[in-house]
């Protein structure tokens, strides 16, 4: 204690020292600083999502000035059948008409193949249907996966090995073989031939 002080600044010295040591500290603010970190965060995702540049939409390739593709088959008897019930001998390989499963599948990828009965009901619906054989190599086969999967709503795509191609494309009453992949002859098939059939609910 400093004897120079007057009693009375010595007591209120004293009173500064005993008020600083009761004086609880304030703590630390983690949580007010967590949660602005977390916000300027979020802000900083929504302005990045708004002003980062958008990929241009790339149109699928087609064929200049072509109406038609393929060779057109006589549309044989629309019956319905069960599931492997006989019928008439189909007139193409695979089918594009004729007696055909009553229960219709629906746009996809079958890696397991489709029965030619119950592919027939979704060309009848206005479905492309591509089938391929097992020797398509893998690069290939990617491909033709990402035109079915933009076309989700209207081609059905699986492997069938009866096929005189390695690539068919099949609608109703119309069939295209290809020795090869093109792109731009199977967008164009599909532009022009689905919805070409007595249901057209393909889209």
């Amino acid at each position: 204690m400093n004897e120079q002080l007057s009693q009375k600044e010595q007591y209120d010295l004293q009173k500064q020292e005993k008020q600083k040591k009761n004086t609880p500290k304030k703590p630390f603010p983690t949580a007010k600083i967590v949660w602005t970190v977390v916000i300027l965060g979020i802000v900083a995702l929504i302005v990045w999502g708004i002003l980062k540049p958008k990929p241009e939409r790339v149109e699928p390739s087609v064929l200049e000035n072509v109406t038609e593709l393929g060779e057109t088959f006589p549309i044989q008897r629309v019956v319905h059948i069960s599931r492997g019930g006989e019928h008439e001998p189909y007139n193409s390989n695979p089918p594009t008409s004729g007696e055909h499963e009553g229960e219709a599948p629906t746009p996809g990828f079958y890696k397991n193949g489709m029965r030619d009965e119950q592919a027939l009901h979704g060309l009848e619906h206005g479905y492309i249907w591509i089938s391929y054989t097992s020797a398509m190599n893998e690069e290939i086969l990617d491909q033709l996966k990402a035109i079915q999967r933009r076309n989700g709503g209207s081609v059905m795509l699986s492997p069938r090995d009866e096929n005189d191609s390695p690539i068919v494309l099949a609608s109703w009453g119309r069939l295209l073989n290809m020795e090869e992949f093109d792109e731009a002859t199977i967008n164009t098939y599909i532009e022009l031939h689905i919805n070409q059939s007595p249901e057209p609910f393909a889209r």
